[in-house]
């Protein structure tokens, strides 16, 4: 299937320079790094369709798989398509400006792609890449919000128009059935008139079966009205105002367990819906129905289990459930699981339950089981099994599983970010810092490795030096340069309110209030990269360097060398001044 990019630019107008500036845009930063990347680009002005130029607009900012646009000049009509963009899609839009234009507040918080206005093709290569890693990044992580309006309503779904479409082709469905259905009753009810006169038997009963019919009809109707996709829809639309009415909730949902039919993948909706809102009471409720109405479905018991097991008062019930899924029994005192097929969400939600209950102890006992029996979960049980181990404090079977879990998945940031926690521990600081740095590399959009970066810079008083070897500091400020371009990298990453405050607490609480000053100017004026002056942006060079370099080949070379020096170990040996790494 083809994949489109729609671009949204200014023009230039009448005149000329303005367009030819603009054309370069369009083809340096839009259409080059778009096509690369395997999409056909589209530009309403060069590719108009037949029809209201309007409505193709629309079409185009509602269906297209990626979205770019210049927001130079503070242009109207490209700020009302950008509107209608992050409305109809919950991700993958880019967004680009020249150096000149002074972004509107509301604009000012996103990731904004700057390149110079007086001459766009100044720094080409850079920005080109930039664009491309733009594209990479939002089509890694296609359901990630890039907009307030999806980040404010987290349930709104990915894109509204296939939501739509296929809400009412299963509508469609349905009515179709019913009208088939109930051309076969009519049908049935005329042939049995006719053998009933035939026979000369009366029609008494014929006007009770009409009526009958007519009740069937009403009910089905009724609960098509009271359906499971139906209340799905009003119980998002009821919390999304700001004051949820819930009387209004309580009526949706009587209706649509009494009198509608809800499906598993309603119940799945309602639950991930309850969740998000945080109603543990209502997520229990749902989850208890659905487990009562569809007893053979694991996802339920997996799900109660990891919501009993926040309750004290229902723990017991937690590992009940666990325990079911994970076909557990216990002799002698003794776990023994059975389990040759789970799903991945299904384990995540058992294992979780017993994490949230600080029963270590069974995942020590299971796990070695589990990870001969269903295999294909072989990392995410390895990785419970480091942090079981961790928690009941015997290090030298975390640090054998450990080795095994980063040799055979090098290529994974959370096992890096594992093993990142260990080495902290052991106050290994300078090692422990290269395997954030790795996590961070691996997954460039976790803002939460880079604040983590910038905690290690201020805690630890380690740095990346000029030379990119691993250096020790000792003065506040130091620390504080090198800190914050860690700061600015998870602003550009993730441009929300709640990212900023992060930022903003960490600034403060580690003394170095007259950032902060610096730190809202440097947004206010774009986020351009590398924007604050006097700062240390050695760690963040870094950081792309090995991102770009980084493949599972480097990974394992890595690994071999900390395997030979005894790195990942049991003893403790305090790192020197300066290491390279």
């Amino acid at each position: 299937m083809e994949k489109t990019c729609y671009a949204i630019m200014p023009y230039g107008g009448s005149e000329q320079s303005l367009k030819d500036r603009f054309n370069s845009v369009y083809q340096l930063y839009m259409l080059i790094p778009a096509m690369e990347k395997g999409f056909t680009v589209t530009r309403e002005d060069i590719q108009a369709q037949p029809g209201s130029i309007t409505a193709n607009i629309v079409h185009h900012l509602a269906e297209a798989e990626l979205v770019i646009a210049d927001l130079s000049n503070n242009n109207w009509n490209v700020a009302y398509e950008l509107g209608i963009r992050h409305c109809f899609v919950k991700g993958k839009t880019i967004l680009l400006c020249d150096n000149k234009t002074d972004l509107n507040f509301d604009i000012r918080g996103f990731n904004v792609i700057r390149y110079d206005g007086d001459n766009p093709a100044a720094d080409m290569f850079s920005i080109q890449e930039m664009v491309r890693k733009a594209i990479a990044a939002r089509l890694k992580t296609p359901t990630k919000a890039d907009n307030q309006v999806h980040e404010t309503f987290s349930f709104a779904h990915d894109n509204l128009i296939d939501y739509l479409d296929n809400a009412e082709a299963d509508i469609a469905s349905e009515l179709a059935q019913l009208k088939t259905e109930y051309a076969a009753l009519s049908a049935e009810n005329e042939n049995l008139k006719k053998e009933l006169q035939k026979s000369g038997q009366p029609l008494n009963h014929i006007s009770a079966t009409h009526e009958s019919i007519i009740q069937k009809i009403e009910d089905a109707m009724r609960s098509l009205q009271y359906s499971g996709d139906s209340a799905v829809v009003k119980l998002r639309q009821a919390f999304a105002q700001p004051n949820p009415n819930y009387n209004e909730i309580q009526n949706i949902l009587q209706q649509a367990l009494t009198e509608g039919y809800m499906t598993e993948g309603n119940f799945r909706s309602m639950y991930l819906l309850f969740i998000g809102q945080g109603q543990p009471q209502l997520t229990n409720l749902i989850l208890e129905l659905a487990e009562q109405r569809y007893p053979e479905s694991l996802d339920f018991k997996s799900y109660l289990a990891q919501a009993y097991a926040n309750n004290y008062k229902t723990q017991d019930k937690a590992i009940q459930y666990a325990d079911e899924v994970l076909q557990v029994t216990v002799v002698d005192g003794k776990r023994y699981s059975k389990c040759k097929k789970i799903d991945n969400d299904q384990l995540a939600s058992c294992l979780n339950a017993y994490i949230h209950l600080h029963r270590y102890d069974i995942l020590i006992e299971i796990i070695p089981q589990l990870l001969e029996q269903v295999s294909e979960h072989r990392e995410m049980l390895l990785r419970n099994l480091v942090a079981a181990y961790r928690e009941m404090g015997d290090t030298a079977a975390q640090v054998e599983a450990m080795k095994t879990l980063l040799e055979e998945y090098p290529m994974n940031d959370v096992n890096h970010y594992h093993v990142f926690r260990f080495l902290h521990q052991m106050n290994e600081n300078m090692q422990a810092f290269y395997h954030l740095e790795f996590a961070s590399a691996l997954d460039p959009d976790d803002t939460d490795y880079l604040f983590a970066l910038a905690g290690c810079i201020f805690d630890d008083h380690i740095c990346r030096s000029e030379e990119y070897s691993i250096r020790k500091i000792s003065r506040k400020e130091e620390c504080a340069r090198a800190a914050v371009p860690f700061l600015m990298q998870a602003i550009q990453v993730e441009t929300s309110n709640r990212c900023l405050q992060k930022c903003k607490d960490l600034i403060l609480r580690n003394g170095i209030g007259k950032y902060e000053e610096i730190f809202d100017q440097w947004i206010s004026e774009g986020m351009r990269t590398f924007g604050i002056p006097d700062l240390d942006y050695n760690g963040v060079r870094y950081l792309t360097q090995l991102g770009d370099r980084l493949d599972e080949n480097l990974c394992r070379q890595i690994y071999n060398s900390e395997m030979e020096k005894g790195i990942i170990s049991c003893e403790s040996e305090t790192a020197g001044e300066d290491q390279t790494v």
